[in-house]
C-alpha cells in the first residue's frame, strides 16, 4: 500500500507542473479565445461628391472613382442621392470591396447651414 502511495505522489508531483503550464494564458494581455478570434476589418471614412449609382443599384460611385458597395440595410438612403450631393460614409474593406457601414447624404443646402 505504501508503495502505491509513493508512486501516486511521484506522479502527481511530476504531472501537475506540466498540466498547469498548459493552463497558462497566451500572454498577460490576451486570452486564448482572443488569440483564435478572426481579425475585424478596419473601419475607414470617405467623403466626396456623388457621381452615379452603377446599373446593379448596389454601388455608389464618387467623383474620385471610389466605389462603395451598399448593403440592403442602407439601401433606403439611396433615395436621397442626387448628382453632386456630398456623401460621407464609413466602410470596411472586405475582399477588395468597400462595403459601407454607414452612409450620410448631404445636399448643398445642408452643407451651407453647417
Amino acid at each position: 500500500m505504501e508503495r502505491i502511495m509513493v508512486i501516486l505522489v511521484a506522479f502527481v508531483l511530476t504531472a501537475l507542473p506540466a498540466w498547469a503550464g498548459q493552463m497558462a494564458p497566451v500572454s498577460p494581455n490576451q486570452s486564448p479565445a482572443m488569440k483564435n478570434a478572426p481579425a475585424q476589418p478596419e473601419t475607414r471614412e470617405v467623403e466626396g461628391k456623388h457621381k452615379n449609382v452603377d446599373q446593379s443599384g448596389r454601388r455608389v460611385i464618387l467623383e474620385d472613382g471610389t466605389a462603395l458597395t451598399i448593403p440592403d440595410a442602407l439601401k433606403a438612403k439611396l433615395a436621397f442621392l442626387r448628382s453632386g450631393a456630398t456623401v460621407r460614409a464609413t466602410y470596411q474593406d472586405m475582399g477588395g470591396d468597400k462595403v459601407a457601414t454607414s452612409l450620410e447624404v448631404r445636399s448643398e443646402a445642408q452643407k451651407s447651414k453647417s
